[in-house]
């Protein structure tokens, strides 16, 4: 690529222009407000017209005192220097131009009778502002293409191919700069306005290199990262701007991907959450990583991530309340509630399922299905109950107790519903069963808790305990249960009566025991 120096007349030529712009705004102003005075007004003096004009004119004035001590700073310099030595002539320009903006506004106020610091703050900032801006800018245009050129002087044929989209890069740029220097001009800012109209002339000088606002804005360390990644950065940097310019660099391949999978989503939660953020998205979508970066302690995020991407995906499934609350647990089965999930799906696969005549394969899908979900298996009793949520009902008191119970994956039922209605209810009701059969099998004691059970229906519920206990028909249970069906609590109940277990009231748990003889 080739870089074009700006000559001596090109920075005359764009001052003219731009003080003849503002001389003609000055006098439109003063043809709109102008109106017959009473009387002529008294001759002025040359001097005093001189004054006058200078006093009108102070941000222009500034502004040029600043241009032409930023060139000669240039000058003097040679043009080239070294970033410490581009510092030094850069401070000094400002310093030397601010000076002589202070000085000549001084003199102004004291002639016409002011305080001696009006406008001095504005005056002296505009002065230094563009020494600043021309001299740093002409060495920060210098380091970024001998930057570039170094670079694509030893990889030509990335930047052949690279070229082209640094070259559209360049052109929007210029576009954007030209808009935002007119918006700066509308409302007044001044300051604002130098530095742009300044970058926009840097990129009108710099021969097609998008070195000036873009090596601004992202550093060096971007167009290294453009010409090592190709038209899949540059493809990115366009769409994303500094952000993607930091991933890319930081992240590299990774990164990309991430990107191109979720764009500004990603660049969201990798801000926030850095790596951590691109490793769960590289196994699961925005939403769900979103959930689980901001509901988990990243130690407990890094469990889950270690039991592989199956683990994390179910662990994603849960609600951001059980998450906050039970992440710690919720991260612990992981692995296996991805296993259960897996199984559910093979035993969907499996179909037709007769539930009174499964095959051996089904079967033992429901065997592993009712394992995983086991939860605390080996411990010494089994709770049953009214399920509630993940913290209440009997959950609640098995948790408490540390103690067996059946408490699946949620997603797990709403899978079953690819079954039909007729099959969804049935299949998992015989999860369920095994759960309580291997309990039965071990001779383990059983805990039917009350915990969870509405007051206005506790009676009904006792009344349903002792009726099931007692041989009633199901009829009977549901009509003390003002129900159309069993409930899995109730059906688990008579499980363990068929079994021959013993029912005793702890008045103090508020459960049922329930015991072999």
């Amino acid at each position: 690529m080739e870089s074009y120096t700006a000559e001596p007349q090109e920075w005359e030529d764009g001052y003219n222009a731009y003080m003849a712009q503002k001389a003609l705004e000055h006098w439109r102003e003063q043809e709109q407000n102008y109106t017959v005075p009473a009387a002529p007004p008294e001759e002025k003096s040359w001097w005093d017209k001189t004054f006058d004009w200078i006093d009108e004119h102070q941000v222009e004035l500034a502004l040029g005192i600043g241009i032409v001590v930023g060139v000669a700073a240039i000058a003097l310099s040679g043009g080239i220097a070294t970033p410490l030595v581009a510092a030094a002539w850069t401070a000094g320009a400002a310093v030397v131009a601010g000076g002589a903006v202070a000085t000549g506004t001084i003199i102004l106020n004291v002639h016409y009778g002011r305080e001696w610091n009006e406008n001095l703050v504005r005056n002296v900032a505009i002065g230094g502002i563009a020494a600043t801006v021309v001299t740093g800018g002409w060495f920060l245009f210098q380091a970024a293409t001998t930057m570039a050129g170094s670079y694509c002087a030893l990889n030509t044929t990335t930047c052949a191919r690279v070229e082209p989209i640094l070259n559209a890069l360049d052109m929007a740029e210029e576009g954007w700069l030209a808009t935002k220097l007119g918006f700066q001009t509308l409302i007044g800012n001044e300051a604002g306005a130098v530095e742009t109209a300044f970058e926009l002339h840097q990129e009108r000088i710099d021969g097609g290199m998008p070195g000036n606002s873009l090596a601004k804005e992202l550093g060096a360390d971007t167009l290294e990262a453009i010409a090592k990644y190709g038209d899949e950065a540059l493809d990115l940097i366009k769409l994303y701007g500094a952000d993607a310019a930091e991933i890319i660099t930081k992240y590299g391949d990774e990164g990309i991907a991430i990107l191109q999978r979720y764009g500004n989503n990603a660049i969201t939660l990798i801000k926030k959450h850095g790596e951590q953020a691109i490793s769960v998205m590289g196994l699961i979508d925005p939403m769900g990583a979103e959930k689980l970066l901001e509901a988990l302690d990243a130690d407990v995020l890094d469990h889950a991530l270690e039991q592989g991407p199956e683990a994390v995906e179910a662990l994603s499934r849960w609600n951001e309340d059980d998450l906050r609350e039970f992440g710690v647990e919720l991260a612990l089965r992981a692995k296996k509630d991805a296993e259960v999930l897996a199984n559910v799906k093979k035993l969907i696969a499996l179909h037709p399922i007769d539930p009174k005549h499964l095959t051996d394969a089904q079967q033992a899908l429901i065997n592993a299905i009712a394992e995983n979900s086991t939860q605390y298996a080996d411990e010494g009793q089994v709770v049953l109950g009214k399920w509630v949520d993940y913290g209440s009902g009997f959950v609640e008191t098995a948790q408490d107790t540390g103690s067996v119970h059946y408490n699946p994956h949620p997603d797990m039922w709403n899978l079953l519903g690819d079954l039909g209605e007729e099959y969804q209810a049935e299949v998992a009701w015989l999860i369920n069963k095994q759960v309580v059969g291997t309990g039965i099998d071990k001779g383990l004691p059983f805990e039917y808790t009350l915990n969870g059970i509405p007051a206005t229906i506790i009676d009904n519920e006792h009344d349903a305990v002792q009726a099931i206990f007692s041989g009633q028909a199901d009829a009977e249970i549901m009509r003390i249960l003002e129900s159309n069906y069993i409930p899995i609590r109730m059906k688990e109940l008579q499980e363990l009566q068929k079994a021959g277990y013993e029912l005793a009231f702890d008045e103090a748990a508020n459960s049922y025991i329930l015991v072999l003889p």
